[in-house]
C-alpha cells in the first residue's frame, strides 16, 4: 500500500448522532465536508482495507453508497502523511469482500456456512443492499417495513411446519396505496398464495392463504389458511382444521384481505388507517380492554412462492 493514484478519495464519517433516512438506509450527514473527488477509493471497514471505485460502490441504486455519493452529502477529506486517504466505516470488515464482490457482479461465491450467511445478511441490511439480502434469504420478508429481521426470523420459524417458502415478493403496501381496498385488489388479485402482515399499535399479526384474491364477491374454502400473531411471547400460529367458517377467505372489492367469515378471524377494511372497522380475533388493545376492532398503521401483502 505504498503507491496509490493521485486525487484519491479520502472520507471520514464524523458524526454518529444525526441521520437522514432513505429507503430505510441511515446516512450520517452532519459535519461532512468535501474538498476533492477522485475515482479510486480506499475503504477501511473496521480496520480492513479494500480498494475499489465509486462506480462499483454505487452499482445498486438506493443503497448506502449510492445515497452517500449522490451529491447530497458532503464528504470530509482527511489527508494522512505518507498514507493513502481512506473512507472509514465502523463496521465488521471480515465479510465486506463478499459485499464488494457482489457489487462487482459476483454472486456465485457467497458463503455456504449458515452462520456466516447470517452475519453477512446483517451487513447487507446496514448497506441497504436489497438484492444481496434477497439472494442470501429469498424466503425472508426483507422488503417489509413492518418486520425487523428478528421478527422475520420468528415468522419463518413459526410457519415452517405449515409452509415451506422459497421466495417472498412485496406486491402491496397500504401506506403507499392510500389504504385503498380497490388498489389492494388491483395489485393482488390472482397473484396466487399470499401472506398479509398487519401492524396496529404494538400488535403485529396476519394471515396466509394458498388461494387467490378476486375482484368478485365470493368465499373460497382454503384448508391451508392460517393466521398468526407475533405480538405474543412466544408467537402464535392459529389454525382450526375442519372449521369451514375459519378455513376460508372472502373477496370483496370494498374490503382488503379477509380471512374467515367477514368480521371473524381477520378482516381488513378499506381506509383502515382512519376507521375501526377492521377485526382480528386475537387483537388486544390494553386501553380498549380486549376490543377486537382497531385502526391499522400499516399492512403489507407478499406473494409467496412455495
Amino acid at each position: 500500500m505504498n503507491d496509490f493514484p493521485e486525487n484519491s478519495l479520502t472520507v471520514t464519517l464524523l458524526n454518529n448522532n444525526s441521520s437522514d433516512k432513505n429507503n430505510g438506509c441511515s446516512i450520517k450527514n452532519n459535519d461532512l465536508y468535501i474538498k476533492s473527488f477522485g475515482e479510486p477509493i480506499v475503504l477501511n471497514i473496521g480496520g480492513v482495507e479494500y480498494y475499489t471505485t465509486r462506480g462499483t460502490l454505487t452499482n445498486e441504486k438506493e443503497s448506502y453508497f449510492d445515497i452517500l455519493f449522490s451529491g447530497n452529502y458532503n464528504i470530509n477529506l482527511i489527508k494522512k502523511e505518507n498514507k493513502p486517504d481512506t473512507l472509514f466505516i465502523d463496521r465488521d470488515g471480515s465479510h465486506f469482500r463478499y459485499i464488494l464482490n457482489y457489487l462487482r457482479g459476483d454472486i456465485n461465491n457467497l458463503p455456504k456456512c449458515p452462520i456466516i450467511r447470517g452475519e453477512l445478511f446483517v451487513e447487507a441490511d446496514f448497506y441497504c443492499l436489497q438484492g444481496l439480502k434477497q439472494i442470501l434469504y429469498p424466503y425472508h420478508f426483507y422488503q417489509s417495513k413492518i418486520l425487523p429481521q428478528f421478527l422475520s426470523n420468528d415468522l419463518i420459524k413459526l410457519i415452517k411446519d405449515s409452509l415451506q417458502i422459497k421466495k417472498t415478493t412485496l406486491i402491496y403496501r397500504a401506506s403507499e396505496n392510500n389504504f385503498s381496498a380497490s388498489l389492494f385488489h388491483e395489485l393482488c388479485d390472482f397473484a396466487g398464495p399470499t401472506i398479509t402482515i398487519v401492524k396496529s399499535k404494538d400488535n403485529i399479526f396476519g394471515g396466509f392463504t394458498s388461494k387467490y384474491w378476486s375482484p368478485s364477491t365470493q368465499y373460497q374454502l382454503d384448508d391451508q389458511m392460517f393466521l398468526f400473531d407475533l405480538s405474543n411471547l412466544p408467537p402464535v400460529l392459529i389454525k382450526k382444521s375442519g372449521n369451514q367458517n375459519f378455513q376460508t377467505i372472502y373477496s370483496n372489492i370494498k374490503y382488503g384481505p379477509v380471512f374467515g367469515l367477514l368480521h371473524q378471524g381477520l378482516t381488513i377494511s378499506s381506509d383502515c388507517n382512519i376507521n375501526k372497522d377492521s377485526y382480528f380475533e386475537q387483537y388486544y388493545d390494553f386501553k380498549g380492554k380486549g376490543k377486537k376492532n382497531y385502526k391499522i398503521e400499516e399492512y403489507e401483502v407478499f406473494k409467496i412462492d412455495i
